[in-house]
């Protein structure tokens, strides 16, 4: 048995925004492993972009492709966005849901990140950001591949 299929058993009457998280989060880490690199395509997008999230460069986004979420997940989006009118209200509600995914894939990222500060000084200002990316990743990502309208 899967994570995700452990993870869907619940009814979608009854999920909290942590569970959505979760069931996010293990979809796109499941589903955005590289056979060929054997690396998550999502570990490596944050890696190679955090210094640049750090500085707030303003047309990057981190980005989910819509292919790498699984049915369950795209059921509980669609469940959670439900009130919302138009896919700018869908971005914000889910904004936090999102937020806290991908602080969770840094985790994941956070010793590839660290070393590859060689100097001190560096590492700890990275430490920083880290810590920080909560503010610095909210409203900088994107769903793609997809219509976060369902359509």
């Amino acid at each position: 048995m899967s994570l995700i299929s452990s993870l869907t058993s619940q009814s979608l009457d009854d999920f909290s925004q942590g569970y959505l998280q979760d069931i996010i989060f293990v979809s796109i880490m499941e589903n955005g492993y590289d056979e060929i690199s054997h690396s998550n395509k999502y570990i490596i997008q944050i890696i190679n972009k955090f210094k640049y999230f750090r500085i707030k460069a303003d047309t990057l986004f981190f980005e989910i492709s819509f292919k790498d979420l699984n049915n369950e997940a795209i059921e509980y989006i669609v469940e959670y966005t439900k009130d919302c009118k138009t896919a700018e209200e869908k971005y914000a509600k889910l904004d936090g849901i999102i937020v806290e995914v991908i602080a969770r894939i840094l985790k994941q990222a956070e010793p590839a990140i660290l070393s590859s500060y060689t100097n001190e000084s560096r590492r700890l200002f990275a430490k920083v950001g880290l810590n920080e990316i909560r503010e610095i990743i909210s409203h900088r990502w994107k769903l793609v591949g997809g219509n976060i309208n369902n359509e």
